[in-house]
């Protein structure tokens, strides 16, 4: 089953599909961020490695607080956990739904003072964007320069007087984005199963906005692993 209409950007329940796994995962989504894709070690292996998959939204929730409540219920209608074709571990909920004020100034007060990148270490992965390509890729680099009270002076000095209110509206706007997304879009041609031309599409994020069709499976016809998708045949314009 695959629901066309499907609104990702609202509170929802969804159970979702690996088609080279045949498996299932229910998870709950705020609508608040297109790209997650739920958790799980099994289910975000798979996920990563396969990539095809189906979605189905059982359920949207109005009251956002109701989400828990809700997963759990779908989890337990399916028994998720006894079930070999899910790959939830439990029928309980976790995570939060919402960051409460009081959460948010908890939060707050729990990270003062602390440094989120002293002692962390990280490998080089890419190196294309450097000027010594490759030379530092593998090696390991590790934050221990600590951040002094006078270099925090410093910057709190600089900032002072300077209105940063809404600086991701400011720097992310909707023209800035849409030039980015139309630079590294392919525009996707449409044919029915008869190859009869049906539409051009500026890009796949677009099928999916309009049609609710999940772009990977539409970016993998076009690269050759399907040779359709939601029966109809798609490929890159030359």
């Amino acid at each position: 089953m695959y629901n066309k209409t499907m609104e990702f950007n609202k509170p929802h329940i969804y159970k979702r599909k690996i088609i080279e796994t045949g498996k299932y995962y229910i998870g709950k989504h705020k609508g608040s961020d297109k790209y997650y894709r739920g958790s799980g070690k099994d289910y975000k292996a798979d996920l990563k490695k396969y990539k095809i998959i189906e979605t189905e939204i059982l359920e949207y929730v109005e009251d956002i607080l109701k989400l828990n409540e809700r997963e759990i219920y779908w989890l337990e209608y399916f028994n998720a956990v006894d079930n070999p074709l899910f790959y939830n571990k439990t029928n309980k909920s976790y995570g939060p739904v919402s960051q409460t004020e009081q959460w948010k100034k908890d939060q707050s007060e729990r990270m003062k003072g602390k440094s989120t990148t002293q002692g962390k270490t990280w490998k080089v992965k890419d190196t294309s964007n450097c000027g010594n390509k490759g030379a530092n890729k593998g090696k390991t680099w590790k934050r221990t320069i600590p951040i002094t009270q006078e270099v925090k002076d410093k910057i709190s000095s600089s900032l002072k007087g300077r209105d940063i209110s809404g600086w991701k509206e400011k720097i992310y706007t909707k023209e800035r984005n849409q030039k980015l997304s139309d630079k590294i879009s392919k525009p996707i041609l449409q044919y029915d199963l008869n190859g009869n031309f049906i539409k051009e599409w500026k890009s796949g994020s677009q099928i999916q906005k309009e049609l609710g069709f999940n772009g990977s499976n539409i970016g993998n016809c076009c690269n050759g692993k399907l040779k359709k998708s939601y029966n109809f045949i798609w490929k890159f314009k030359n």
